[in-house]
């Protein structure tokens, strides 16, 4: 079996950290945020009935109402560009924690390496561990 290359120590050391795990599942929550920034809002419809039951009144009493919230469509360009801006963040935070694993695996994988050839060297000019 061949030993891991720096690269390949690299890229499973990005892989199977728990913290990266972590800060990746912080992306799909930035993914939902920026999908809600961009959902217009729900309207309400309100509807009434009241039936004549006596009295002079001709007819029974209907009434309706449809309501919409127009702030949200209003801030809904800059709620998109910040949540748009947010998931970028996000990436890039998720870039740099990945690139300081990789660098920081890349560094034991090369100390490891170094004491592997210092072990190596002893043993073979028979110098005691």
């Amino acid at each position: 079996m061949q030993p891991l290359t720096l690269t390949q120590l690299a890229a499973l050391a990005v892989q199977q950290d728990p913290d990266m795990a972590a800060a990746r599942a912080q992306t799909g929550i930035a993914q939902a945020e920026l999908l809600a920034a961009g959902t217009p809002p729900d309207p309400s419809l309100y509807i009434g009935f009241e039936a004549l039951l006596g009295g002079p009144a001709s007819m029974s009493f209907i009434a309706g109402s449809l309501v919409e919230d127009v702030s949200p469509l209003i801030t809904s360009s800059v709620n998109v560009n910040a949540a748009k801006a947010h998931l970028l963040q996000v990436n890039a935070g998720i870039l740099w924690q990945e690139w300081q694993v990789a660098a920081q695996a890349e560094q034991l994988g090369v100390a490891l390496s170094g004491e592997a050839a210092r072990t190596a060297l002893r043993a073979i000019c028979g110098q005691p561990g």
